[in-house]
């Protein structure tokens, strides 16, 4: 069992003529003169018998105690007691089990108790181990033990059809039928709830929960007849879900809604149609990770924009999507690039008047995504002149014809567009900040910290329904007498004038969220402050609210979480099957089972603990046996196939589906250094196999994570990868939004911060064919020996283990965070829209303010926009906070002599000594800042990686 290292080290004749050359770190640089020497010295010794060691030596103890007055509790240890005769060696028994008759006796299950949303319950359990896992053979009455357990997760699929009934986009593209049918279904599985024996046993255990699911499930059923009476009697909405259903029928891969899609887009028909209906609730969309909570709401934004041009919104936002990172958005953003350039050829072809439907991608600034258009514009421009193209953005094959999408240019907006090369056709999808200010596109996919900016940029009330003006050089829509800054130099702006324009244009109805689960702590507080604010602002400017809808795989404390958030009640769907009915009768989702009736396995997770070594080296070590395992089988594929009794090319097929591994991890420099020790422990070990690597962190461009995505996609297609595994390196990166069928290998190095990360983060793999998880757990950490321990326990309750979401709006700490971004925020957008001018320098800011009435406009502002008047613990000390708050920064301008940033007067207050004048650039928090440098004992080692050394 020893390799050749310790050989040597456990050779008495080496350890002599070590002594003799006086060298004491157990190794002579003459072994490795050539490879000869050393294979000849490495034969010799281990033809020779080892020194003696290890004296083996263990124990097996059984002990009998008293659990209670029928049952006695027996503990069993096997103990390695092996003692060291040599330093720096384990006597480590390796892959030890145990085979324990039960004979006469019979176990009696543990029983675990736990809560869940107020909740009791209850699970069994028939061994408790440590260090191992235990399997009960009941038939036979023994006890095997092994150093690993395995998990096999169920699947369970959203339903596509009830009692036959299906929503097909072709029949719903002309036809209400299938909704009726659907109703009917829906109120006669009311009935059976209400039939059931618990429903009206209040002295059952789930009595109260029972009643509980069954009154929220008799709401969805009141909601959803709402819509369909809107879409029978309203020429307008039946017309914009006719369309709907047509962009779906050409884009979509299925050729129908499942089931809970379509039920919960005409259930949120009425919020959209009536702009006061439930403003007091936020929806939540409770599936799975890939049951499809996306295109329900995509659907739902599409439903919306042709409802809006149809009743008369010929421009303007009318939905923004959130998403906590930039990474989580990218493969949503190409979908809905798609379907809204469909839904675009469908209005024009229905003759709907109107602006073309848009996208904006809005996010941070970066070079990718430039705050204004000029550098870009520039760089399509050099490009043409070269013969060239760029490569589109947001898009970059047209779901029109197929062909590829480039940029270009509309010279006389300096609006860049994304061109079909095939068709001809356009599209508007905008990603520098400017453009999606001045053309305010129709749908905003954000992320959460982007939306920061509405406290450092007068502009963003344009997408809120503030009054405009527009460029008289065509660039598009400017805030009322303001000015034009798009760039035409490097250093000039245009000088264009600002024109009168009279319409009204309304702002969005809609606020999606989605891994609202994501919106906790610190950020979620930060996050509460501009929800209320862009509400109270929305309210202020369009005379109307937000219409929220969130969207979350895991979800615990909702209710405490989106009343914190968006000051609102919260309505959950679809629910949960009422406690105690039986679940194979849920009317939205399926848990399959073969023709046999036995579970489909969707995951295969297993539990490992390693020894000796870290979890790291395990990881690379399970990469390492994976590619062994797979070239031995392409190797010999008769004699597999063969073996499991199915054909070489279905075996193939099979192998193409375990080519794509990902590794998942807690954090970057983990990433890294999977990658970096890959060649030393694995590839080089390998011999006719390779192994192609990719690390993925938020480090990532978007340009590198859609090439990873696409070439992850191909990979076990191409040829030349037949004798290659494709390893993934991420972190949380890849945890949301990031949908890849070929993952079906994956590793996790130690367990995630929380189950919520745990559940999105598993969900990457086993989308559509079965997964296989490694979890190799930290062997020093007390958290992850737990999870080992209680492995099956755990992930049998995986769902009833998520975290209640930690968030509070009402902190003092938040409140001293987010003061100063609101102040700036209220002046930029709505004292400026009020007052018809624009107020962002010190001195438009001294000059506004010298009438005091304009300053307890502002107070009164900034109140509503913290929704200080809830009746919660904590809202009375913000409410008497800001007047003083405000007071003390209005002073401050007052007194500020600084030339340096008298133009800006955000960053006049940043000049301030006071840490809390500071401006919000996103939502992580204002932190002390301190300064990093790297220890000079890695400097090597970095210099090293950065050369690929």
């Amino acid at each position: 069992i020893l390799d050749d290292e310790e050989v040597l080290r456990t050779n008495s004749r080496v350890e002599d003529d070590l002594k003799n050359k006086d060298i004491e770190n157990h190794f002579d640089p003459d072994w490795i003169a050539d490879k000869v020497t050393y294979d000849s010295i490495l034969k010799e010794i281990k033809e020779a018998k080892p020194r003696d060691i290890f004296k083996w030596e263990a124990e097996i103890s059984v002990e009998v105690d008293d659990f209670d007055d029928n049952l006695d509790i027996i503990t069993i240890r096997f103990i390695n007691l092996t003692s060291l005769k040599v330093s720096g060696l384990e006597p480590f028994l390796f892959n030890c089990r145990l085979k324990i008759d039960l004979g006469a006796n019979n176990i009696e299950p543990f029983t675990y108790r736990y809560d869940y949303e107020g909740y009791k319950y209850s699970s069994q359990g028939n061994l408790r181990t440590l260090n191992c896992h235990a399997d009960y053979f009941k038939s036979e009455n023994y006890i095997k033990t092994k150093p690993f357990s395995i998990y096999e997760q169920q699947k369970i699929v959203p339903r596509t059809e009830i009692n036959g009934i299906k929503a097909l986009f072709s029949d719903l593209s002309g036809s209400l039928e299938p909704l009726n049918l659907l109703l009917r279904e829906l109120i006669n599985q009311h009935a059976n709830y209400k039939n059931h024996e618990i429903y009206d046993n209040d002295s059952h255990p789930n009595h109260k929960q029972f009643l509980e699911e069954t009154i929220n499930f008799g709401k969805i059923i009141l909601r959803y007849k709402k819509g369909v009476e809107i879409l029978n009697r309203n020429d307008n909405a039946r017309r914009a879900f006719f369309l709907m259903n047509k962009v779906f029928e050409q884009v979509s891969d299925f050729k129908g809604w499942r089931v809970f899609q379509i039920i919960f887009i005409v259930m949120i028909i009425p919020d959209i149609v009536d702009l006061e209906r439930n403003r007091d609730l936020a929806d939540i969309l409770h599936v799975n990770t890939g049951g499809g909570k996306s295109e329900a709401y995509f659907g739902i934004v599409l439903f919306l924009l042709f409802w809006d041009r149809l009743r008369g919104k010929s421009l303007g936002v009318s939905a923004i999507t959130k998403f906590p990172l930039r990474m989580l958005s990218i493969q949503q953003l190409q979908r809905i690039a798609k379907i809204i350039v469909v839904a675009e050829e469908l209005r024009k072809k229905n003759k709907i008047s109107g602006e073309n439907f848009s996208v904006g991608y809005y996010v941070g600034v970066s070079e990718e995504f430039p705050r204004f258009s000029f550098v870009k514009i520039q760089e399509i421009k050099k490009a043409k002149r070269n013969g060239n193209s760029l490569r589109g953005i947001l898009l970059d094959i047209c779901p029109l014809c197929g062909s590829s999408v480039y940029l270009d240019v509309v010279d006389e907006e300096d609006r860049i567009i994304h061109v079909c090369e095939g068709c001809n056709r356009k599209f508007y999808l905008y990603f520098t900040n400017d453009e999606i200010y001045r053309f305010l596109p129709s749908f905003i996919v954000s992320t959460v910290d982007k939306l920061a900016s509405v406290a450092l940029n007068r502009r963003f009330k344009n997408l809120m329904g503030g009054k405009l003006s527009v460029c008289s050089k065509g660039h598009g829509f400017i805030p009322k007498n303001d000015k034009c800054e798009v760039k035409i130099g490097m250093k000039a702006s245009c000088d264009g004038e600002s024109q009168e324009y009279t319409e009204e244009i309304e702002g969005p109805t809609l606020m999606i969220q989605d891994e609202m689960h994501l919106l906790r702590e610190g950020f979620g507080t930060i996050d509460s402050h501009f929800e209320s604010l862009l509400n109270t602002m929305l309210k202020k400017l369009s005379g109307k609210e937000f219409k929220y809808i969130s969207l979350t795989a895991t979800i615990s404390g909702a209710e405490n979480q989106i009343d914190n958030l968006y000051g609102k009640d919260y309505f959950l769907f679809p629910g949960r099957v009422p406690r105690g009915y039986d679940i194979s009768k849920d009317l939205f989702f399926s848990h399959e089972e073969d023709s046999d009736g036995n579970p489909i396995i969707q995951r295969i997770l297993i539990g490992l603990k390693p020894n000796l070594r870290d979890n790291q080296y395990a990881s690379l070590l399970t990469i390492r046996h994976i590619s062994d395992f797979l070239k031995e089988v392409k190797n010999n594929l008769q004699d597999f196939a063969n073996r499991y009794g199915i054909s070489v090319s279905e075996l193939e097929e099979h192998l193409k589906r375990y080519q794509c591994l990902l590794t998942y991890h807690g954090k970057k420099a983990d990433v890294y250094g999977m990658n970096y020790f890959l060649l030393p422990v694995v590839t080089s070990k390998l011999e006719d196999f390779n192994i192609s690597a990719k690390p993925l962190t938020g480090n990532n461009t978007l340009a590198e994570i859609k090439e990873a995505i696409s070439v992850i996609n191909q990979f076990p297609d191409d040829p030349k990868n037949e004798k290659k595994l494709h390893t993934t390196f991420a972190t949380s990166v890849v945890s949301h939004g990031v949908d890849i069928n070929n993952w079906n290998l994956m590793i996790f190095q130690g367990m995630t911060r929380n189950t919520s990360e745990y559940i999105q983060a598993l969900s990457r793999v086993g989308r559509s064919y079965t997964g296989i998880i490694f979890l190799w757990f930290y062997p020093n950490r007390v958290r992850d020996l737990s999870y080992y321990k209680n492995f099956q326990h755990y992930h049998k309750t995986l769902q009833f283990r998520v975290e209640k979401t930690p968030l509070s709006r009402w902190t003092k700490l938040g409140f001293k965070q987010t003061i100063t971004s609101i102040f700036c925020a209220s002046i930029l957008n709505y004292i400026s829209d009020e007052a018809e001018q624009p107020i962002y320098t010190v001195n438009q800011v001294n000059s506004y303010f010298e009438d005091r009435k304009e300053v307890e406009k502002l107070i009164k502002f900034i109140r509503n926009a913290y929704y200080s008047n809830y009746k919660k613990v904590g809202a009375q000390w913000i409410r008497d906070k800001i007047s003083d708050e405000v007071e003390e920064r209005v002073n401050y301008l007052k007194k500020y002599t600084n030339s340096k940033n008298k133009f800006f007067f955000p960053n006049a207050l940043r000049d301030c000594e006071n840490p809390y004048f500071k401006t919000q650039y996103g939502m992580r928090g204002i932190q002390a800042e301190v300064c990093l440098r790297l220890q000079d004992d890695y400097v090597e080692f970095v210099k090293k990686y950065q050369k690929g050394e």
